[in-house]
């Protein structure tokens, strides 16, 4: 009988993946309060994952889109992993991605988003001329390390046999 294979662990070994309800900001990273930018960008986490559908709102902070299928954040900080079957992508990177897979599914009901993503806290040009504490300092940017590929995996799977 073959061996079960063990689950991926973070860099960090001696703690195992977490699982968390969708992956965002706060789950992958953890809350930006305070967050010093003087020495420039920072690289909060990467992203990864393959949709299989998305979900369109709008909230408090405008329109967003949420990604269902299977997902992993690691935290560039701590190395902890995060997985999760729903994922929202911040900033315009994200929605831009989204609308691009939204698009795909009108072609193809059936197709899948494949992405992964770097995403950063970046300093706002003329933030030190901003005296409210609630003024954003930073603009979050998710950056593509795999160009997304979107494709239906059934056919491609009756195409390969």
């Amino acid at each position: 009988m073959a061996k079960k294979a063990s689950p991926a662990k973070s860099e960090n070994a001696s703690k195992p993946n977490q699982l968390a309800r969708q992956i965002n900001l706060k789950t992958a990273f953890g809350s930006l309060k305070g967050l010093d930018l003087s020495g420039g960008e920072k690289k909060l986490a990467r992203i990864a994952g393959v949709a299989i559908s998305i979900e369109e709102g709008h909230g408090d902070y405008g329109r967003w889109l949420r990604f269902l299928g299977n997902f992993a954040a690691i935290n560039a900080d701590t190395g902890v992993v995060i997985e999760a079957t729903k994922c929202i992508l911040p900033g315009p990177q994200g929605e831009a991605l989204g609308d691009r897979y939204m698009a795909q599914l009108r072609e193809d009901a059936t197709a899948s988003c494949k992405f992964s993503g770097d995403l950063y806290a970046v300093p706002r040009q003329g933030y030190a001329d901003q005296d409210s504490d609630n003024f954003q300092k930073y603009d979050l940017e998710f950056r593509t390390v795999i160009a997304p590929d979107f494709q239906n995996p059934a056919l491609e799977l009756l195409n390969a046999a």
